[in-house]
């Protein structure tokens, strides 16, 4: 059953911290720490496809970042963003 464990939830905490103290980004740190938590938020539904299936799962919530999350580990992805950038 995939679950988000401790060192997935450590992980999950440390993208946040780093994307809060990214000094590209000043005007929207909190914004910026929430996706750095929701990130690997598939991983609760899968273990494969985790950016897809979470990506997916965050744009039905309409949240602002869901392609970030969708497109982020993939080499070369069809979407580009410069947070997208920093969460790869």
């Amino acid at each position: 059953m995939p679950i988000l464990d401790s060192n997935r939830l450590l992980h999950s905490e440390q993208v946040a911290n780093f994307m809060f103290s990214n000094t590209h980004f000043p005007n929207n740190k909190e914004e910026l720490y929430t996706l750095g938590l929701l990130h690997d938020i598939g991983y609760l539904f899968s273990n494969s496809d985790h950016n897809i299936i979470g990506g997916n799962f965050l744009r039905e919530q309409q949240y602002k970042y869901w392609k970030e999350v969708y497109y982020h580990g993939i080499p070369y992805p069809s979407y580009s963003s410069r947070i997208l950038v920093e969460l790869n």
